[in-house]
Order: structure tokens, then sequence, then C-alpha cells
């Protein structure tokens, strides 16, 4: 079994730092190198598949999970793949199900908004960076964004698009999804307002509050995009948190506007 792991987290770390490489080029429109980086990204993708597939045959998947992250507890890069090889071990389990669906529908609009936002609005190098890296490590989670990023078109639909999977269903379902998801990130919101003003984690703290606009831009664009009002959240709304929900709903219209998106498809 460990012999297993240690080779499943070396397929791991190769599709993280490749698909750090494959975002660069999405980001600079780069159509040709990313291309040539899709190839090889594709014979990783299926290794790591294959790899993930045999493991859960030949072990259950508690032991797994369990052999992989023992002894492993500090936010490292070597724990984020360990993790990282957790999700792909669950997430076989999971793609069939309806909130996975919609977090891959999430995850779909999150990589859009984040290119155009990227592109399109006034940000110094350093936070460009930062993004890129929350980005990053969003992707290499995503089951719609490795097969995005490995050239399986024909599967991108019924992994992220509810419509495809529940018909008519879509919107009656999207109601309570998109109300977990938007709790999520007021949440996420809420912890980070703590480290506003503290010069330690100044880079860190805006760096954290970008990425919060483009997860709450990213929901709200798929709440305009259905016609979905905003649901009354459970969670506690800090007044910071108001602040970057306003901003994001008016970045939501902006990013509806420039990408088309009712003409146009995401990815």
């Amino acid at each position: 079994m460990n012999e297993l792991i240690e080779e499943a987290l070396k397929k791991v770390k190769e599709e993280r730092l490749l698909i750090d490489k494959l975002i660069s080029e999405d980001e600079k429109e780069s159509t040709l190198t990313l291309d040539q980086l899709k190839n090889k990204y594709r014979a990783i993708f299926f290794d790591t598949n294959a790899l993930v597939g045999y493991m859960l045959e030949n072990y259950p998947q508690e032991e797994l999970m369990s052999a992989i992250m023992s002894g492993h507890d500090e936010m490292d890069e070597e724990t984020f793949d360990r993790t990282t090889l957790c999700f792909l071990l669950s997430s076989s389990y999971r793609e069939n199900m309806i909130e996975t669906v919609f977090e891959e529908e999430n995850n779909r609009f999150l990589y859009a908004v984040y290119l155009w936002f990227y592109k399109d609005n006034k940000i110094d190098k350093e936070e460009k960076e930062s993004l890129h890296k929350y980005i990053n490590l969003r992707a290499t989670k995503s089951s719609l964004l490795r097969n995005y990023f490995a050239g399986e078109q024909s599967k991108l639909d019924e992994i992220s698009r509810p419509e495809t999977t529940f018909g008519p269903l879509s919107n009656f379902l999207a109601l309570d999804e998109y109300y977990k998801i938007i709790e999520r990130v007021i949440h996420e919101s809420n912890c980070t307002e703590m480290y506003e003003g503290e010069e330690e984690y100044e880079t860190a703290f805006k760096a954290q509050k970008l990425f919060l606009y483009i997860q709450f831009t990213a929901i709200c664009a798929e709440m305009i995009a259905r016609g979905i009002e905003f649901p009354t959240s459970q969670e506690e709304i800090s007044d910071f948190t108001r602040k970057v929900l306003k901003e994001s709903s008016t970045l939501a219209n902006r990013f509806i506007c420039a990408s088309g998106m009712k003409k146009t498809r995401l990815i």
C-alpha cells in the first residue's frame, strides 16, 4: 500500500505543477503552448486516475486515507498533495451526486471569473501571483478543471451542468445548492476580516480578499444567470463581508456583460 501511495503522490504533485503552468498559459491566452501542455497533462491525468482506481479496488477507502494522512498535519505542499489524493479517492464515489454537479458548476464559473478578473482589472504583480496560487489549489481538486486541462471536453457537461443531469429540476435544486456555497464563502469572509489592519498578514489578507471577490462574483453570476435571488443567510454577515458582497454583485454584472455569458460557453 505504501508504495502505491508514494507513486500516486508523485503523480498528484506532477499534476499540480503542470496545472500551474496550464493556468499561466490560459492567463496569457497562449493557445499553442496550452494545447501542447494539455497533451502532456493528459497522460499524467490518466495515470493518476488509473492509480486511484487500482488503490480503491484493492484497499478500503478509509484505510487508504488514514495511511495517506498519518503523521502529516503541517500545511505545506506535501500535505496539500496528500489531501488532494484523499479528495481524488473520495470523489470517485461522488461525481454523480447532486452536490458534486453544482460544486463543479461553481468551479466552471469561478475559473471563468478568475481569468476575466486577472486580465481586465488593475491588480499589481504580487496580487496576481497570490490569486494564481489560490486558483491553482482549487483547480487541482476540481474534477471539471482536471478534465478540462486533460482535453476531455465530452465529459465537461456531465460533470458540471445540472441541466444535463437534472433537466427542468435544475433551478429548483440550484437554490439549495447555491445557498450552501454562499454560506461557505460568507463564513470564510467573516473569518478573513479578523486579519484586516494586521501588518504581519497584510499581503495574505489582500490576496484572500481578492479571492473572496472572485468566489462571490462567481456564485452571484450563477444566480443572475438562473434568475435566482440571493437567499437569506443563516450565517451572520459582518460589515466587511457586506462590502465584499456588494462589490461582488457589481463585478458579477460586469462579468456577464463582458463575457456575453448567455450566448457563449464558459468552458
